[in-house]
This record gives C-alpha cells, structure tokens and sequence, in this order.
C-alpha cells in the first residue's frame, strides 16, 4: 500500500435537521492529488452506489464534492475562517443568511454548539504535521518558569522592584520617568512583559523551536519540527506519556501526558499532582467566616465553575440575605419588599427601618492593589434632628436706620430734582 504525505485540517458541519457532513481541506504534493481524490470518492460511494446514476452517468459531488482552491475568489485561510466563524459564534458575520433556515448565521451559531454537545461530536481537528499538544507543552514549560519568577516580583517591595527596572533600562537614551510615577503593578506589568525564559540544550533546532513556542509564532515551530510535512517519527521535541495500568473505571491503562522529549532529553512539564479531597469541617467554618466578612461567594466544589445563574439576580439574592439578617428581628422578611422597591435599592436608594435605622448599599469598586471588592450592606448613621426651632420666642426688633449719610451716593445728575404730586406728571 502507498503511504502519502500531506496536511489536512478537517470539521463536521451540520444541516438543519442534524445531520452531519465532512470538510477537509487537504495539502498534499501534486503528483499524489489524482489517486487521493480517487481514494476519498471510492471510500464515500462504496455503498449505495447505484443511487448516483443520473442518465447513465456516475455523479458522485453529491456525496463527496472535491474543488480545487481557487486563489481568485479567496485563500484556504479565509475558507477555514468562515466555517471556524460559523461554528462557534457568527464572528464577522453579521449580515450572513443561512441557505437552509433564512436566518442570520450569527444567531444560527448558538444552535450548533448546542448540536456539538449533545453529540459530543469534535468540531475542529489537524491531520499530519506537528502535533499540536506539543506545542502547548512547549509554552506550558516557559509558563512554569514565568510563573515562580512573578512569584518572586510578588515577595519584593516597590524599591526592590524599582531597582530591578532600572537596572533593566539603564542602557536606555532619552529621559525616563521619575520614580515616583511608578507604581508597584506597574512594575509588575513592566518586569512581567520583559521576561524572557531561559532555555539550555545541546541542539540549537531544539532551542529555536521551544523559543517558537514560546513566543507563540506557530510558523517557527512547524519548521523548527521539521516543516508542515514531517512525519511524527522524525519531530526533534515530541510528548512523553506516562502510563497508569488500571486507573479507569473500566481496569484500562491510562497515558497522560507528563513532559516533553527534546531530542532524546526528557523534561518534565506537569511537575504539580492534582488529588481530590473532602473538605476539612475546620476549613469550612474558616471559609464561612471569610465569606461572610468579604461578601464573595464560595469555591466550586470542582476545578470548573458550571453555575449559570444571572450575576444580577445572584446579587439581588446575596442582598436579600443580608437584609434578612435585619429585618428578622424586626418581625419582616427581605419577600415583603416589592420588585420596584428592591431594585430601587440595589441602584444606590436607602431604605428606612421601623426602629429608626436607615440602610443602603454601597457599590462596588476596585481598591488600589487592583482587587474588586463586591458591594456592602452599610447602615447611615442618623444626624441628630434641629430642635431649636421649639425655643422660638418672637422674631427680633429690626435694626435702627442709620440717619447719617456717610455712605449716600452723590447726586450726579445734571437735572434739578422737582417733587411732583400724585396728580402732576411732567410732559416732556
């Protein structure tokens, strides 16, 4: 049997009643296209093969349509980019219609995940070239190195920080910013853009690739594998697996994925060992407590957050519970105020108490350390009321007129005054 050398990247797309059909954009050298078609076109008409019989000719485009690309009418990157863009969310295809339903694909994008998952149909995938998992791997282990080094940013004080920086621009020309206009995570920003991971190996291919990773240029790292054709026995860094016999449900061996081998050496890129736990009963009282001073709500019990409630309903029901803890006492609950009066309060109105007290909620903000503190329950402290007004004894005797006049204007007038009675109007 002949082996053939190629790149493929295939995806399912679906018609409107469910059913699935195949897209694979294929490379392969051009000596081998004619049996490659004629292979795929066997394989999709094997069954059934008398139902493509029009006119006494063999039609096969309607189970397996083969064209070549066409560089008029656009490039393989932008055929990939539209299926990618109708699969997942309608990106840039906002006046898109779909042919089958007549309604706009960005809308349409919703129902195929819901299809993909119902399914568990795997939308996207590569076939041939430079696996990418390695890749992953590849940047996983820069990560690992960034990661205690921004720990390390972490433990210093500013002046440290500061220090560090300076010695990083000092070759610098032009003038620099005064040290007091940085901030402490604006060093951090600064220091953390600068890092550079330190990579070490005998092999110089080994260096350039894992450098490609890592600066995510995916085009370095193919060629530095070997190129877009290489076969997976002749990658330089490809995945080290460990093997863990009975460890499913099923007493099947599990292979996960442990590190990398770079030409031979092997390292080790899941250096961390993940066990699930019952939560400790003093654990938890330690984290209701801090809960219930900072207003969050708890961890998920899983590494994956799946609670989809509303984020605004959830805080009207986290103030609902902090107005319980005060209107209890006082023989009301948190359900005897109306949608209009709730939602008036969580937009910033107080509220008044029957004992007197008035309450409101501050909102949210972000403190200096970038932190985001969620909005509090405060109570307003009552000004005490002005009653001096019951000591009212009559209103005092106007001030005496002042007869002199030492601050009377000067008459400027070049008139002479004339007094006129009620009945002797001047006519002028």
């Amino acid at each position: 049997m002949k082996s053939f050398v190629g790149l493929a990247f295939e995806w399912p797309n679906h018609h409107h009643d469910g059913t699935p059909h195949w897209h694979l954009l294929l490379w392969c050298k051009p000596e081998d296209k004619a049996e490659i078609t004629r292979i795929f076109i066997d394989y999709a008409t094997k069954e059934d093969k008398q139902e493509l019989m029009k006119s006494g000719e063999f039609e096969h485009s309607a189970r397996c349509d083969v064209k070549d690309i066409d560089p008029e009418q656009g490039s393989a990157t932008g055929y990939i980019a539209k299926y990618i863009s109708k699969n997942i969310d309608g990106y840039a295809m906002d006046d898109a219609v779909s042919d089958e339903t007549d309604k706009p694909i960005k809308d349409m994008a919703k129902n195929v995940s819901a299809w993909k998952s119902r399914w568990n149909i795997r939308q996207f995938q590569f076939i041939g070239g430079a696996p990418v998992t390695t890749y992953r791997e590849l940047r996983r282990l820069a990560n690992l190195d960034k990661a205690s080094y921004m720990d390390f940013l972490h433990s210093q004080e500013r002046s440290q920080l500061l220090t560090v920086y300076r010695s990083m621009v000092f070759t610098h020309v032009g003038p620099q910013q005064p040290d007091a206009a940085f901030t402490k995570p604006d060093l951090m920003k600064r220091l953390g853009d600068a890092y550079q991971p330190t990579v070490t190996h005998s092999n110089g291919s080994v260096i350039k690739t894992m450098r490609s990773a890592d600066e995510g240029n995916w085009q370095g790292y193919i060629m530095g594998q070997g190129g877009p054709f290489v076969k997976r026995a002749a990658l330089i860094v490809r995945n080290a697996y460990e093997e863990l016999p009975f460890s499913s449900r099923y007493s099947e061996t599990i292979r996960k994925v442990e590190g990398i081998l770079a030409a031979g050496e092997f390292i080790k890129t899941r250096v961390r060992t993940w066990t699930i736990q019952n939560k400790v009963k003093k654990f938890d009282e330690l984290e209701a407590e801090a809960l219930a001073l900072d207003s969050s709500a708890a961890a998920p019990w899983s590494s994956v957050n799946n609670c989809t409630d509303d984020p605004e309903k959830d805080q009207k029901g986290q103030v609902s519970d902090k107005l319980s803890k005060i209107l209890t006492p006082l023989g009301k609950k948190p359900e005897s105020l109306d949608e209009h009066a709730l939602n008036a309060f969580m937009k910033g109105s107080s509220l008044n108490l029957d004992d007197g007290r008035k309450v409101k909620i501050r909102s949210g903000y972000v403190d200096e350390e970038g932190n985001v503190r969620p909005p509090e329950l405060m109570e307003i402290e009552k000004e005490p009321e002005d009653l001096r007004w019951l000591d009212f004894k009559g209103w005092p005797e106007p001030p005496n007129e002042s007869k002199t006049d030492e601050y009377q204007q000067p008459n400027l007038s070049i008139f002479p005054e004339y007094e006129f009675g009620d009945d002797e109007w001047p006519l002028i």
